[in-house]
């Protein structure tokens, strides 16, 4: 019977009720058997980014000890899907993500797309073809990323061992899916496992396909004109709100094309009652 080790490192309070609860409900779904291991392993002491290291060094250390077929890593801000565990388990991949957005600057997929066997791609939020494709089929080969959730095989974790833990990389994600892909080990992303992820900014969970767009801010449109952004022809019109990436907002706002009002999200948490809703700008393919 398969038997798969949960671990969720975190620090103080910071341990989201939504969490245990989302992983407990995976784990009642799951043919198989799971120990949900809840680490508060900071040996440098609070705030120091080393901690991060040793938390996932303690993860492989207690997997291989423990005799488990596998690692699922769950950050301890994700809601994951009931079906999550089962479907990842039985995904025939030895590393296989569950897609949530990264909150850094803008709000990111963490399907990374695969580009070759050197390097890690960048989100398949810049290939809005492919990836509409991948939210279709719901199985999508990728470069990685994100420990957020994610399910490693024991004899990967015997393989490649995390690394990270100093100024410039913090995060074992990124260098785990980067020797990944060096040593020929498929990475699937389960598009078909969307994880919420808390946003502490706005104050509310991030859904991957529903804010899979980055960061949008919310602008008013100053002068008309057409602007790229993510690789499709947005038309804005002067005298009305618009919502664009952060990026594309920013730049647009130092050209005098628009003003910008705010994040988009934050306005669209308010409820305020005489609001009028925000016309989103319709983005039209561009003709060659």
């Amino acid at each position: 019977m398969a038997n798969v080790l949960t671990f969720t490192p975190t620090f103080g309070g910071a341990m989201r009720a939504e969490t245990m609860g989302s992983v407990s409900e995976a784990i009642d779904a799951f043919e198989g058997t799971a120990h949900h291991e809840v680490s508060y392993h900071n040996p440098h002491g609070a705030g120091d980014y080393r901690n991060v290291q040793a938390q996932f060094e303690r993860a492989w250390g207690l997997c291989l000890a423990g005799g488990y077929d596998a690692l699922w890593l769950v950050e301890h801000d994700m809601q994951v899907p009931r079906h999550a565990l089962q479907t990842m388990y039985y995904t025939n991949a030895p590393v296989v993500y569950g897609v949530y957005l990264f909150r850094h600057k803008s709000w990111t997929l963490s399907a990374f797309r695969y580009d070759n066997d050197v390097n890690v791609g960048i989100s398949l939020m810049q290939y809005p073809a492919e990836l509409e494709q991948a939210w279709q089929t719901g199985e999508w080969d990728v470069s990685g990323a994100g420990f957020g959730c994610t399910l490693i095989r024991r004899d990967v974790l015997e393989r490649i061992k995390p690394r990270g833990g100093t100024e410039a990389d913090r995060y074992p994600d990124l260098p785990f899916a980067q020797d990944c892909i060096r040593q020929h080990v498929r990475q699937v992303a389960r598009m078909d496992v969307p994880c919420l992820h808390w946003c502490e900014d706005v104050q509310m969970w991030l859904h991957p396909k529903i804010h899979s767009v980055g960061k949008l801010m919310l602008v008013d449109v100053l002068q008309s004109v057409n602007l790229n952004a993510q690789g499709q022809t947005v038309r804005l019109v002067a005298g009305e709100q618009a919502e664009l990436p952060e990026d594309v907002a920013h730049d647009a706002e130092r050209a005098g094309f628009v003003r910008v009002v705010a994040s988009a999200a934050e306005v669209k948490a308010e409820t305020v009652a005489d609001e009028k809703p925000a016309k989103r700008a319709q983005a039209k393919s561009k003709t060659k």
